[in-house]
């Protein structure tokens, strides 16, 4: 606290020495000041009278008794009187005007009453210049009536002077008392400047001692600093612009054995070198260094020292500049690294085993759920077709049974698939137009029944009018809200569940969903971890509400993949409120609507079907549902039978399972593509159990129509049967989905797409252009401007660049700079395939 205490007093000495002197400067302004009025005033007191009244009302007395006598010698024979008399009028009357006349007597006659004696006696003389000015012969005899008139005016000049004594002698007084205030005021400031210059002077000699002391200390601080510096691990050196080591600590004397036998240093290029972009080494310059710490601090890692003996090492530089006898010089803190370095590889290894052991455990889990669909799908598939056949009341009832039995336990084996997907960062986005309105009736439509058996409604509320077509992954926004909508009423029972849909914005592209329901609620101490992977509410935990706790997660992860945000309130024991908001974009005028689900195929022709299949249960159940909608099957229970099958028989279509023994689904495929046959051109739809996307790039060039997902469901395969849908689509597809293209030129004008593929090659071209800055700046990538290209992407069917942004997206969200870089890296490359396959198919439209 003391302490503290003369920090503050310190401080503020500065502005009580910049106040004493500024108040000495005040002062002494003030006393040259006065002094100079005091010179003045000095100088007027000691200045000739000629001027005075005093002295020129006596002349008055003087030229009158001149005048006087003049008039009384003009009876004298002498023939100059006359002209005397005239000399000597002529005096008195200009002393007269002069009285009344000069400004220097006009303030102090204007006081008296001198001025009326003056102007009656200059009319006297005005009655007697007429007189005056005739010749000498009548001159003369007017002597008497000259003296009648002059005589009187010797008692009218007396009190004039009389007056004007009063008067000089109250102007002295005056004087003397404005110099006597003028002088007691110079008195007064110069003691004030004196005691300005004293408080002044001290303050001086209290500043002089302290910064005295503070030099003391300072110079056992540079004492302490310099002990430091040469006790350091740290290599400290000091270089001029010449290279030279001008100053160095002792560990980088030792280290780098800077001193040779003549005591000269080596120069810095003998020590520090970096390696250049052929992988050699070179020297590292003074210049250099200096040039490096131009706009600051410079810090450097990748930098090589040579030791005392010969041996190179990594160090960690941080330069900066400073000044020497004015001379610019960078002082250099070297840090050897190597052991950092050392500890660094470890960890990446360890790192590379633990995701080593990751992939593994997702590979386990992708053959696991291929061996739990594999079964799984004929059980669903007969369950199905068991469905269409004449049943009792209890055989339907055990029915339904099993299949809510199946349908759980193919939700919980794709929530897994999902979330396995997700932390492999495999979630990828097809954007098309779909009806947001439908798609929120279709969500609630599949749960109603569900609702119905725990005595609960479902409402749907849009207050603010439908949301009508937007822009985005339909299924995967219906994903969401299904599962948000099945956690609501798996936990409420007789109650309400609400979902209100709204584009707070309207012009902008964000929606939010709103799932209220009356229910159990959550704890407080659980909303934090809500959307975690198998997380469940505490009170549920073990309850009679089944689940595996992996929805929110799955929910979490979708949304984020898709950019939006996700959120939840709950009160215990009223109820909960899950909120969504999803970057879904108006669709304009010009976008093609993704074609919605269809639950039936009966309008799709009878088609000559080739079923691949080594399962005897898959196979069974894929043929009786093609059988019951007409068309013709054959069977093949290897790659090697479908390969003679097709030899010779021509198919409209194939449905073949990805893995098989001996000859697998790929392998087929390519044979059956790249070999001459009837059945070269057919259809090819693939059949997996494992959806993992690192097969989606050996099927890029078998042109590939879908990858339908095990258990198959009857509703699923009549749809992709008549074009409808396209099942899993493969990841690096094509670089431009050629059926994309066929859709838009059936339904767009010639010149609308030409427009539109031209607006979007201006678009591509500008983002592009736009990396060229970022590629550095993996942070600094507009994530916004990332997913609406990417939305571009998926419209005109540029399924490859799609992929490639979604990743980068997904990277962005992660906050992965490594895989930001990955993929920024390939999309200069890939959007110039692109942009030419868009060439092609607009020259082609």
């Amino acid at each position: 606290m003391l302490s503290r205490f003369r920090f503050k007093r310190f401080s503020r000495r500065p502005f009580v020495l910049s106040i004493l002197t500024g108040l000495a400067a005040v002062f002494l302004l003030g006393c040259a000041f006065l002094t100079l009025q005091v010179y003045f005033r000095l100088d007027d007191l000691t200045a000739a009278r000629s001027d005075n009244m005093q002295f020129t009302i006596s002349r008055l007395e003087v030229e009158h008794v001149k005048l006087q006598s003049a008039a009384e010698n003009l009876n004298n024979a002498d023939p100059t009187a006359t002209d005397t008399f005239r000399r000597r009028f002529d005096a008195f009357y200009n002393r007269v005007n002069t009285l009344l006349a000069s400004p220097l007597y006009t303030g102090a006659l204007s006081n008296s009453g001198m001025a009326q004696d003056l102007r009656s006696i200059r009319t006297s003389l005005d009655e007697m210049t007429a007189l005056v000015d005739q010749p000498d012969d009548v001159l003369r005899p007017a002597r008497d009536a000259l003296l009648a008139g002059i005589a009187p005016l010797s008692e009218t000049i007396q009190s004039i002077s009389w007056a004007s004594l009063g008067i000089a002698a109250e102007r002295s007084e005056a004087e003397r008392a404005a110099l006597a205030r003028t002088l007691l005021q110079l008195a007064v400031i110069s003691l004030l400047l004196i005691a300005a210059l004293v408080a002044l002077s001290f303050q001086l000699w209290t500043l002089f001692r302290r910064y005295r002391q503070r030099a003391l200390e300072n110079r056992t601080t540079l004492n302490r600093l310099s002990t430091i510096l040469n006790t350091s691990l740290d290599h400290i050196v000091v270089i001029d612009p010449d290279s030279r080591i001008i100053e160095a600590n002792a560990a980088a004397d030792v280290a780098f054995a800077l001193s040779g036998p003549d005591g000269q240093r080596k120069p810095i290029t003998d020590v520090l070198l970096r390696r250049n972009d052929a992988g050699t080494t070179e020297p590292v310059s003074g210049a250099r260094l200096i040039e490096a710490c131009r706009n600051g601090p410079n810090r450097c890692a990748k930098v090589l020292a040579r030791r005392a003996d010969g041996l190179l090492f990594p160090v960690e530089m941080s330069a900066a500049l400073a000044y020497q006898s004015g001379r610019e010089v960078c002082v250099c803190y070297l840090r050897d690294i190597s052991q950092r370095l050392a500890a660094q590889k470890e960890i990446e290894a360890a790192r590379d085993r633990a995701l080593a052991g990751e992939q593994a455990q997702a590979r386990f889990l992708g053959m696991i759920s291929h061996e739990m669909r594999t079964p799984l799908n004929g059980i669903l598939g007969v369950v199905d077709l068991l469905d269409e056949t004449v049943l009792n009341v209890e055989q339907r009832r055990y029915l339904r049974i099993l299949q809510s039995a199946g349908q759980q336990l193919l939700t919980q084996i794709n929530d897994a698939l999902d979330l396995t997907q997700a932390g492999n960062g495999r979630v990828t986005l097809d954007r098309g137009v779909f009806d947001l309105d439908a798609l929120l009736e279709e969500a609630i439509s599949g749960l109603i029944a569900q609702a119905g058996a725990r005595d609960t409604q479902i409402e749907l509320r849009i207050p603010d009018g439908p949301l009508g077509l937007v822009e985005g992954d339909r299924a995967r926004v219906l994903q969401v809200l299904v599962n948000l909508l099945s956690n609501a009423v798996k936990f409420t029972d007789g109650g309400q569940v609400t979902v209100e849909a709204t584009r707070p914005e309207p012009a902008q592209p964000w929606v939010e969903v709103q799932v209220a329901d009356t229910g159990r609620g959550i704890p407080d101490e659980d909303l934090p971890h809500i959307f975690n992977d198998f997380v469940r509410a505490g009170n549920i935990a073990g309850g009679d509400v089944p689940g595996s706790g992996l929805g929110l997660g799955i929910v979490r992860t979708l949304v984020q993949a898709m950019g939006g945000r996700v959120g939840v309130e709950s009160i215990e024991g009223e109820g909960s409120l899950f909120w969504v908001r999803l970057p879904l974009d108006v669709a304009s005028e010009n976008s093609v609507r993704a074609p919605a689900p269809s639950p039936t195929g009966g309008d799709v022709p009878p088609l000559r079907v080739l079923v691949v299949e080594d399962n005897d249960a898959n196979r069974f159940v894929a043929t009786q549902m093609l059988l019951k909608d007409g068309h013709r099957v054959s069977e093949a229970r290897s790659g090697e039978e479908a390969l003679r099958l097709t030899q010779d028989a021509r198919f409209d279509l194939i449905l073949m399972d990805i893995r098989m023994p001996g000859l697998d689904g790929l392998e087929t495929a390519r044979r059956i593509r790249t070999r001459p046959g009837p059945a070269q051109a057919a259809r090819l739809i693939f059949l997996t159990a494992h959806i993992q996307t690192e097969n989606y790039q050996e099927i890029n060039d078998l042109n590939i129509e879908a990858i339908l997902a095990k258990p198959l469901r009857r509703t699923v395969l009549r749809n992709v049967l008549a074009g409808r849908i396209g099942g899993v689509p493969p990841a690096n597809s094509h670089t431009v989905d050629a059926r994309v293209m066929e859709q838009l030129r059936d339904t767009l004008p010639a010149t609308t797409l030409e427009a539109l593929l031209a607006r979007f090659t201006e678009e591509g071209d500008r983002f592009v252009d736009g990396l060229q800055k970022e590629m550095g700046k993996p942070s600094e990538v507009d994530i916004s401007r990332v997913h609406k290209f990417a939305g571009s992407a998926a419209t005109f069917g540029a399924s490859r660049l799609q992929e490639r942004l979604g990743q980068l997206e997904d990277a962005l969200y992660q906050g992965d700079t490594r895989r930001v870089r990955q993929e920024l890296a390939g999309l200069p490359k890939l959007w110039r395939d692109t942009r030419a396959r868009l060439t092609g198919a607009r020259d082609a439209a």
